[in-house]
């Protein structure tokens, strides 16, 4: 492999291809960076530790979400043109696909506005609240990120150690009792608080045994052997929580993101060898503890059961309201239905499921790309496929900020700016070899 090729396998083009500065492109890695960790990774560590104390969540939340949106309202401020206001669609290309995206996010914003004006439904105001400050500022930053600003290093860094701290901190609280009644232990038999849900355990420990797998290896450097033994130490933490968690669907998420690696990517295939005993670790825990018992039983799992029960009724809704949608949330469970296409079906009728159908298979598409072309690294690919896969199976439109960021992001890195487009292609042809208009 050629030094160019490798140089551009890294996300990075030369420094001919674009204008800005070191130090600037510098600052915007580093504030892509703390978005995406804060976004993903922030409220379950300190939700985790605000556990530990006598005060809400809201002690844990507000300051993570405060956070992402100063930093996006930074990068956003960073990123405009010289001559242009505050936020300017000039700093975003405006392809077909960001195009489709905005278009969708107008047309359940008008639903969110609708349900909470015209129809008198309160909760709308927060949702439309959490959905612009959590989903819309954050995804809006990313969006226009070159290819060459996404530090995968360092994020998996970031990742790792706040997942492993999280995963140590859920654990061993939870076996000392330190959580008192706020741990759900006991009624739920999962690893959860009353401040963090299962599911967000199990997605963590998942990004955990991924940063500790790929993320710290991709550059092809060699690691002092103590490092080693801290990534051991992190991944059996994230391990022994995605276990206690016993939630399907990260462990689905983590199990094809890892068999897509090693498939897709040679120099990878040691991580199938790896995952081995991850693997025997779970067929041999006992099928009568919780996550054996839900993989087992799963037709007689009651959460299953309702879930079902839950996208049924949705589906009913959407058959029923074609045109412009029912509400933002199904109305017998007062809930929103843990399948985004569903959900844009029942709350924008036709015009947003297509909109969302369109946007989720062109990312789809694109993340296959940008595996299988090794670009900018496998474990931004790899960690949007885990979150592709299981928003798309448990999350929602305006619950789920991380379904928006990860798409914000697989369409940002595989696209290459107008304005250097012609430029990087005359330079390093191999830059936007992965890449789509």
């Amino acid at each position: 492999m050629s030094k160019p090729e490798a140089h551009a396998m890294d996300g990075h083009i030369a420094s001919s291809a674009h204008t800005s500065s070191p130090s600037h492109d510098r600052r915007t890695r580093r504030r892509v960076t703390w978005i995406l960790a804060l976004s993903l990774m922030g409220y379950p560590l300190l939700g985790t530790l605000v556990a530990l104390t006598p005060y809400p969540s809201f002690v844990a939340s507000i300051p993570v979400r405060l956070s992402v949106v100063l930093l996006s309202l930074s990068l956003l401020v960073h990123l405009r043109p010289r001559d242009g206001f505050f936020f300017s669609f000039r700093s975003i290309r405006l392809t077909p696909l960001r195009c489709t995206l905005l278009l969708f996010w107008l047309v359940y914003l008008c639903r969110l506005m609708w349900d909470w004006q015209v129809q008198g439904m309160p909760e709308a105001g927060t949702a439309l609240l959490f959905f612009s400050v959590v989903s819309l500022v954050p995804s809006l930053a990313l969006l226009g990120i070159a290819p060459w600003l996404w530090d995968a290093n360092a994020f998996a860094r970031l990742a790792f150690f706040a997942g492993a701290a999280t995963s140590a901190i859920a654990v061993g609280a939870t076996f000392l009792g330190l959580a008192g009644e706020r741990s759900l232990i006991e009624q739920t038999e999962r690893l959860a608080f009353d401040t963090v849900n299962p599911i967000t355990y199990g997605y963590v420990a998942a990004t955990t045994i991924l940063a500790g797998l790929i993320g710290w290896s991709e550059d092809g450097r060699r690691r002092p052997l103590w490092t080693l033994g801290f990534v051991v130490l992190g991944c059996a933490a994230a391990l022994a929580s995605l276990q206690m968690s016993a939630s399907k669907g990260p462990v689905a998420a983590l199990a094809i993101s890892l068999l897509v690696l090693g498939v897709s990517q040679r120099r990878f295939r040691w991580v199938l060898a790896a995952s081995i005993p991850l693997a025997i670790a779970f067929v041999m825990v006992p099928m009568d503890g919780m996550l054996g018992q839900r993989f087992s039983e799963i037709d007689e799992d009651l959460s299953t059961i309702n879930r079902l029960m839950l996208l049924a009724d949705a589906a009913q809704q959407f058959v029923d309201n074609p045109f412009f949608g029912h509400a933002f949330i199904e109305s017998e469970s007062q809930t929103y239905p843990h399948n985004p296409l569903l959900e844009a079906g029942m709350a924008t009728g036709v015009l947003g499921f297509t909109l969302y159908l369109m946007v989720f298979l062109a990312s789809s598409v694109r993340l296959f790309l940008w595996i299988a072309g090794r670009a900018p690294g496998p474990f931004l690919a790899l960690l949007a496929l885990q979150y592709l896969i299981g928003e798309n199976i448990s999350g929602s439109l305006y619950a789920s900020g991380s379904l928006w960021i990860i798409i914000a992001m697989i369409i940002a890195v595989t696209t290459v700016p107008h304005s250097i487009s012609s430029k990087a292609e005359t330079t390093h042809p191999e830059a936007s070899a992965n890449t789509a208009p």
